[in-house]
């Protein structure tokens, strides 16, 4: 049953997607791939999903987004799924795909 309502949760998204000419991008952290793998089960997601990526580890989080300010010293502080780490990782991530 849950299954179900994600694909029509899913389905959904693309179709407003799609009306409003937009596309998606993922950030993911904690589910690791599995929103992406949730969207791109529904037949025809290339038409509305873009890119994502998964920065699960700390280390992934310094090399990928290292250069806008997310280092060491911010996910200690915070923790690595604060809103402040979370908030800079989707900022910077729209900002690299326009």
């Amino acid at each position: 049953m849950l299954e179900h309502k994600e694909n029509q949760l899913a389905k959904k998204i693309g179709e407003e997607l799609v009306s409003s000419g937009l596309r998606l991008v993922t950030v993911e952290t904690t589910a690791g791939g599995l929103i992406s793998a949730q969207l791109l089960g529904i037949a025809g997601a290339s038409r509305w999903f873009d890119r994502g990526i998964i920065a699960y580890s700390e280390r992934s989080k310094i090399d990928t987004f290292g250069g806008v300010g997310i280092g060491r010293e911010l996910l200690r502080k915070y923790g690595a799924v604060s809103p402040e780490v979370v908030e800079t990782l989707v900022a910077s991530f729209c900002e690299y795909t326009g």
